[in-house]
């Protein structure tokens, strides 16, 4: 990995600071290339890129456990259609309606707007579930 040699001779003259490299390491390991690569008895390359050891089982598990999480983060979430009161009241007397007037009535309405309340909370429950995700992984057996 030539990016590594050169980020490590850049910054051996000053300390990397622990988390700074906890969060680049969670941000390349937890792209979905490298997960796909976690195949069971697939090798394991260092920051150097010599060997370093075997991808186990139940690191692939993990793997494939987290990919199918990215996925259905990924996968977009049907917003279900809502109605008014007035809307449903205009589509009872349809001769009098025009096919614009029904589609903007039956519409989906707006996502709600998020506060930085909102943000904030998201924030706090996406730290809990790394963390949680990383006490499952140092408690797995090795």
């Amino acid at each position: 990995m030539p990016w590594a040699r050169l980020y490590l001779s850049k910054t051996r003259t000053r300390a990397i600071q622990p988390r700074d490299l906890r969060s680049a390491l969670r941000a390349y390991t937890s792209r979905g290339g490298y997960l796909r690569a976690l195949t069971a008895g697939a090798p394991r390359i260092g920051i150097e890129g010599e060997p370093a050891g075997a991808v186990t089982p139940d690191e692939e598990l993990v793997a494939k456990a987290r990919l199918a999480e990215l996925a259905k983060r990924a996968a977009p979430t049907p917003v279900p259609a809502k109605t008014t009161l007035a809307a449903q009241n205009e589509l009872e007397t349809p001769a009098q309606t025009s096919a614009a007037e029904v589609a903007k009535a039956l519409a989906p309405a707006e996502p709600k707007r998020l506060s930085l309340a909102d943000l904030r909370e998201a924030g706090r429950r996406r730290r809990e579930a790394a963390i949680q995700v990383t006490d499952e992984l140092r408690s797995a057996p090795a």
